[in-house]
């Protein structure tokens, strides 16, 4: 009995499907790559111009490298919306609308870390997103140096009140501790500020602020039960126009970092 013949499978499309468009970017041979210049172009090194130093390191406006939008940027950028091809436009005589491949020199690349991974023009992918949140970068910065864990997330007394440290007394103690003890070159006290309940993106006029904080310093300390912590702003502001004119002239001495 003879064998029987298989039947041979049909070769996969080999071409663009019908609608699908066609980058000019991605045909062969029109990509200009970094060394291709090498025995082509120049021969001997003193041939080497600046357009092909250029070339190695991917800046020559022969390569095909695109500038991507700055997605850290706060300045928005609006790419201006290509022309919309009508249906008509689209047609031919004797052919189909789904039948006509359309090529483009308008198609925006996509902006990926894959694909942009050697990009010299893509400046989204460096590390940003670990700095985006305070936070986060504060903890990263913990894990790295290997500190453990913040021991004041577990310093909190049994019988203390959660809400005492969204205080404004509490967080008036964390500034200046940060400010005194932090080996931080800046400090940011928006937690202060939102105890007490201002809004953190208007400025605030400092008369204005210091006459609130102090007037809340002065009723916070009169719920106490000693007596002098009752009048202890009263105590402290307690001075005759001549004491205060004194001090405000006294000379001050610029030394160490209070220069």
């Amino acid at each position: 009995m003879p064998l029987k013949r298989l039947r041979r499978a049909s070769p996969t499309a080999q071409g663009l499907s019908a609608g699908e468009r066609l980058k000019r970017a991605k045909l062969a041979g029109n990509e200009y790559l970094a060394w291709s210049w090498v025995g082509t172009e120049v021969t001997d090194t003193a041939d080497i111009t600046q357009e092909h130093r250029l070339a190695t390191c991917d800046f020559s406006n022969t390569n095909r490298s695109p500038f991507c939008s700055n997605k850290y940027s706060t300045i928005s950028n609006v790419a201006a919306k290509p022309g919309k091809t009508t249906k008509a436009q689209a047609k031919t005589e004797g052919e189909l609308e789904d039948d006509i491949i359309v090529i483009s020199d308008n198609d925006s690349p996509t902006c990926s870390s894959k694909a942009c991974k050697n990009n010299p023009n893509c400046l989204n992918y460096l590390g940003q997103e670990k700095w985006e949140s305070e936070e986060k970068a504060r903890d990263a910065f913990i894990k790295v140096q290997e500190l453990g864990p913040d021991p004041t997330l577990d310093s909190r007394a049994f019988d203390t009140p959660v809400g005492l440290k969204e205080s404004p007394i509490f967080q008036l103690q964390v500034t200046f501790a940060a400010m005194q003890m932090s080996k931080q070159a800046a400090f940011n006290p928006v937690k202060l500020v939102e105890s007490l309940k201002l809004n953190t993106t208007e400025q605030q006029d400092a008369q204005e602020f210091s006459k609130l904080f102090m007037a809340h310093l002065d009723s916070e300390f009169q719920k106490q039960v000693d007596p002098s912590l009752k009048s202890l702003i009263a105590d402290q502001n307690n001075s005759k126009l001549d004491e205060r004119i004194a001090a405000l002239l006294k000379p001050e001495d610029l030394d160490g970092d209070n220069k």
